[in-house]
């Protein structure tokens, strides 16, 4: 099995948590192989596109030679068995379980689904950090998500992409986390989160 894991950074830094935590999974020898690529950028959508492909101009659907990608950050950290537990799970996208950094944010999981317009998610609507089970929700984080390569195959380049949503009185622009998970589900493809599999989102 061939594991593709890409990471968006600011400027090609990792922490030192994240870098422990790939340098285990490399390790695992026996259970896959490892293709990471780290991409540097200001822009995190077009961060998280070049680590999946290089050519930013085809939009029409390609294959891959990779089984999954694994979209992490640089700031995220977890054991190599809450991955086995992602691929384990056998479903097209599933995040591991993290809160956010910030004071309002921490007792949140990045999941949950949206209010009344898709795409827009108030904060009542995102998933408490005591939630358990494994959860179908309308958007992730994409700190640490595990997608099969057969979702990528069938949507359209940039997957990961800034998105505005208009609902007739204002316009959003969304981060390229829920604009995947939009155009994921447009697709016909699921979002799952894992509650009970934890990944540590590092301050810094």
């Amino acid at each position: 099995m061939i594991l593709r894991i890409g990471i968006p950074s600011y400027n090609g830094v990792l922490c030192e948590e994240t870098q422990r935590t790939l340098a285990a999974i490399k390790e695992e020898k026996k259970l896959w192989t490892i293709d990471l690529r780290v991409a540097s950028g200001t822009y995190p959508a077009h961060a998280r596109n070049a680590c999946i492909t290089l050519d930013e101009c085809h939009l029409k659907k390609q294959k891959y030679n990779f089984d999954y990608f694994l979209s992490m950050d640089a700031d995220i950290s977890f054991d190599v068995k809450n991955l086995e537990r992602l691929i384990a799970a056998n479903v097209d996208i599933i995040s591991m379980a993290y809160t956010g950094r910030k004071e309002k944010t921490c007792n949140l999981l990045m999941a949950g689904d949206w209010g009344i317009k898709p795409g827009i998610s108030s904060m009542s609507c995102w998933l408490p950090v005591w939630s358990h089970d494994l959860k179908k929700c309308d958007w992730a984080g994409m700190g640490a998500c595990l997608i099969k390569k057969e979702v990528l195959e069938n949507m359209e380049h940039p997957y990961f992409r800034h998105t505005v949503i208009d609902n007739g009185e204002s316009a959003n622009e969304v981060t390229e986390d829920w604009g995947f998970c939009i155009a994921a589900k447009n697709a016909g493809y699921d979002i799952w989160i894992d509650c009970d599999n934890r990944a540590a989102h590092i301050p810094h």
